[in-house]
């Protein structure tokens, strides 16, 4: 009783940065587990199943909740658009792939194939996603909106307590993250260390 409590007082703390980073670091594990010659067809393919409606979801959530919230900022506006784009594509994709993952009964070349092409896509969404549009858009946002989206983020995404189980580790993630993302100005890196400041706060 007392863990629960403590992980839902937990999860009204996190905001909308936190949501995106849990969602995504489920999606790499996938992507990995999906790419790695060791994992046997059949893993793959229950892998893939969930590969596949995880990113669904989160990228509906993401264009429901984040995105209007970001688009009239004039700094943040062709990020957004470059998202969305990106979603509409890997979403087609997924929309076309889907049905015969979830009726396949083995791994097929053709379903790996499809899935190597669109983990490229969706690999190139986050790592972009992460490095530009979530590093600036707490400079953009007040902790308490960024609170308030991350509540909204969690119920249309339709998470549960479950999601959370490594939430404590993924604090110390978040904190180490500046330092793993590679390409982005010093101003990006200011705006992360303030992100990590509030964090350790």
């Amino acid at each position: 009783m007392e863990k629960t409590n403590e992980k839902n007082t937990l999860i009204r703390d996190v905001n909308i940065v936190d949501m995106i980073l849990i969602d995504h670091r489920v999606i790499k594990e996938f992507s990995e587990t999906l790419s790695d010659e060791k994992t046997s067809k059949n893993q793959k393919l229950k892998v893939a199943k969930e590969f596949l409606t995880l990113v669904l979801k989160h990228s509906q959530a993401e264009e429901d909740i984040l995105y209007p919230a970001l688009r009239r900022n004039e700094a943040l506006h062709s990020l957004v658009l470059e998202a969305e784009i990106e979603h509409q594509i890997f979403q087609d994709q997924i929309k076309q792939l889907r049905p015969s993952v979830l009726r396949s009964k083995f791994f097929s070349e053709a379903i790996e194939a499809e899935l190597n092409v669109l983990i490229g896509l969706v690999r190139n969404h986050l790592k972009n996603e992460e490095s530009e549009l979530l590093s600036q858009m707490s400079s953009y946002l007040d902790k308490k909106i960024l609170v308030e989206l991350g509540q909204k983020f969690m119920k249309k995404r339709k998470m549960t307590l479950a999601d959370f189980e490594d939430y404590p580790h993924l604090r110390d993630e978040l904190i180490h993250w500046k330092d793993e993302v590679q390409k982005i100005s010093s101003k990006f890196l200011s705006q992360i260390d303030k992100y990590v400041e509030n964090l350790k706060h």
